[in-house]
């Protein structure tokens, strides 16, 4: 059991066990933990960003760590829910962050980051999916030919949703993704 305190009201939502790649007899080389912190800079509560750390293989010591800031405050809400290590070694996290990227009004949109194990992201990384309504990405994983699917929450149609019908109050959202991030709209529903 091992707390860390980082900001003010710090969530982890999910973490995995990852290997490094090395040649090594050692199996568990850490783990990627994600979440959110609530950033308290200058004694203001800012909102939420997104937070995702690398621990020892012991648990004990942040070996790195990165906050990602969509930068829509006040209504900042940038959250991490899930986190998987892909058959290529990257890790890809969902979650969600508030943005204006689908119009003028801030919503939140399904939120998409890929890394490799160092913390390094990935060229073109992270992304964003939705509409006009609030999009979450809760879970990520990879399917057998090395595409993420996404499960979460869609609250308005257009967009990335297409023509489908999307009730306001929100509705579940699965879609699927390639490797270098282009939505597969036949499997968006």
């Amino acid at each position: 059991s091992k707390t860390f305190d980082i900001e003010i009201d710090d969530a982890a939502w999910d973490f995995v066990e990852i290997d490094d790649g090395d040649t090594d007899a050692i199996h568990n080389n850490g783990y990627i933990f994600v979440g959110s912190v609530n950033d308290d800079e200058n004694g203001l509560n800012n909102g939420m960003d997104i937070y995702i750390a690398r621990l020892s293989a012991d648990g004990n010591t942040i070996v790195w760590d990165e906050t990602w800031d969509g930068g829509m405050s006040p209504a900042k809400q940038d959250v991490a829910y899930s986190v998987i290590q892909t058959s290529t070694g990257a890790i890809v996290i969902s979650g969600s962050t508030a943005t204006n990227y689908f119009g003028p009004g801030i919503n939140r949109n399904a939120w998409v980051g890929k890394m490799n194990v160092d913390g390094e992201w990935i060229s073109g990384w992270p992304k964003q999916y939705g509409s006009t309504g609030d999009d979450i990405a809760y879970d990520v994983a990879e399917d057998q030919s090395g595409n993420y699917v996404l499960a979460g929450t869609a609250s308005a149609s257009g967009n990335d949703l297409g023509t489908q019908t999307v009730h306001s109050d929100g509705d579940y959202w699965v879609f699927k993704i390639g490797a270098t991030g282009y939505l597969n709209t036949a499997y968006s529903k």
